[in-house]
């Protein structure tokens, strides 16, 4: 996913010591795909549009969006991780893919008639900075869509375990510096120069569940956020201390165990996909917001 606009670096995340979003994400129904079906929904491309994804990593998901509406617009990911961009420019010939900050974007303004932020704002040291930014390079009745997590909305799983457990696991493996709740989300983006037209919600119960699962089996493995697809690679690189055999043994019940907990996270995040359709209008722990920019009064 887009997990590393950031200036600096968050706790022991190196966002730019990786490859982020590599996975694919075309047809595969679970918490990705909602991202790309509710912004395909409010969002028609066509040859004359100019589209812009900030915090892109590899354009996984705008490459996806591209992919589904085959509009022939004009493309550009902009994200702060080199590599991620080196890798994405290798996948299609449509985006065009440079290097920046979305706190400070090397863009003219109103350039975009559409801007994209998949899963950025969280981790941010300065929200605020980021919507003037993408408010000054959209066109006049540009729209903005987005997705931000809202993991201390007062009902969460994620809530409830940071106050009473000290459950932290997403700002310190997942860098998520911001805990942002609907409201002020929807405040931020008002009172930064754009109209919401449409809002919707994912993460209800089974994804929270699934999140939560998610950000437990990276800190069992001690593999901070480089275990994306559940495969198991190497023994070394995946031994869980409890578990002591045989190497060899040792192996294939680590093999067993990874195979296991891959089926049930996809069981879940299907399961997910479907709740968060089903639920939409409800709020849950994550916001999708569409937007068209208006003038500053």
């Amino acid at each position: 996913m887009s997990e590393n606009m950031i200036r600096r670096s968050s706790g022991s995340i190196d966002y730019e010591g990786r490859v982020w979003g590599k996975r694919g994400s075309i047809g595969t129904r679970d918490l990705a795909w909602i991202r790309i079906e509710f912004a395909a929904e409010d969002i028609v491309l066509d040859a004359d549009s100019f589209v812009l994804e900030v915090g892109c990593g590899t354009g996984d998901l705008l490459r996806t969006m591209l992919m589904q509406q085959k509009s022939g617009c004009r493309a550009y990911g902009v994200d702060i991780n080199l590599a991620s961009l080196e890798w994405g420019s290798t996948q299609d010939e449509i985006t065009r893919y440079f290097q920046g900050d979305v706190l400070e974007l090397p863009l003219a303004g109103e350039a975009f008639d559409v801007i994209l932020g998949f899963d950025i704002f969280e981790h941010l040291p300065d929200l605020d900075t980021a919507l003037e930014e993408i408010h000054r390079c959209l066109k006049r009745d540009g729209v903005f869509h987005c997705f931000i997590p809202c993991d201390v909305n007062f009902w969460t799983l994620h809530r409830f375990l940071w106050k009473n457990t000290n459950f932290n696991l997403k700002e310190t493996l997942g860098g998520h510096i911001q805990k942002l709740t609907s409201e002020e989300v929807v405040g931020s983006v008002h009172s930064h120069g754009f109209r919401i037209v449409r809002k919707r919600f994912s993460y209800h119960f089974i994804g929270q569940i699934k999140d939560i699962l998610d950000y437990v089996w990276r800190y069992l493995t001690d593999n901070y956020l480089s275990f994306p697809d559940h495969r198991v690679k190497t023994e070394m690189q995946y031994r869980l201390p409890f578990i002591k055999y045989h190497p060899l043994q040792q192996l294939f019940w680590l093999a067993a165990l990874a195979r296991c907990v891959g089926f049930t996270f996809r069981l879940l995040e299907f399961l997910a996909y479907h709740e968060s359709r089903l639920f939409r209008n409800l709020r849950g722990a994550g916001i999708h917001l569409t937007c068209t920019r208006v003038e500053k009064t």
